[in-house]
Order: C-alpha cells, then structure tokens, then sequence
C-alpha cells in the first residue's frame, strides 16, 4: 500500500471517529435538552445524530482501505452511539407521555 493511502486510509478513519464523537455530544446535548424542557430540541439532536452514525456505519462497512480491527471497532462504537439514542428516545417519549 503507498503512503498517500495509507495517510488517506488513516484521515478518514480519524474522520469517522470525530464523527462518532460529534453524536455522543449531541446525545449529551439532546438529554440536557430533553431534562430542560425542550424536547423538540433534543428530538432534532438525535435526528443529526441518527444521521451521522448511518454515514458512518455506510463507510466502515464498505472500508476496503481500513484494517479489519479498525472498521470493528469504528462500528461498535456506531452501536454504543445508536444504544444511547435509543435511551433518549425513550426518555422522550416517557417525557411526553407524563406532560
């Protein structure tokens, strides 16, 4: 493999897990939101989020230039975002529920 792809490879794994990292600050965000009262805030929050980690997950799946154990793990960090969201959707809906 040459260097440019390497780097390349290398960028664009660093990229996917700003990207994870952008949706565990927005779920943080959304669950501050959620607990403050501003729930269609928050149910926008986790819309972003939802996108982000489809992006992610699209390309870790098809990442013929990541090593095995990279894209693993860059996908089970995609579940551990997806489970949190999940979390807040259902804290959301129990929050409308009781309003």
């Amino acid at each position: 493999m040459s260097t440019e792809a390497s780097i390349s490879d290398e960028l664009r794994s660093e990229t996917m897990r700003t990207q994870i990292m952008v949706g565990h600050a927005l779920c943080a965000i959304a669950e501050s939101e959620a607990y403050g009262g501003m729930a269609d805030r928050a149910l926008q929050n986790l819309i972003t989020v939802r996108h982000i980690l489809e992006e992610v997950s699209v390309y870790a799946s098809d990442a013929s230039g990541l090593p095995d154990d990279a894209a693993r793990e860059l996908l089970e960090f995609v579940r551990e975002v997806q489970d949190r969201a999940r979390n807040m959707d259902t804290m959301l809906q129990l929050l409308k529920n009781s309003a």
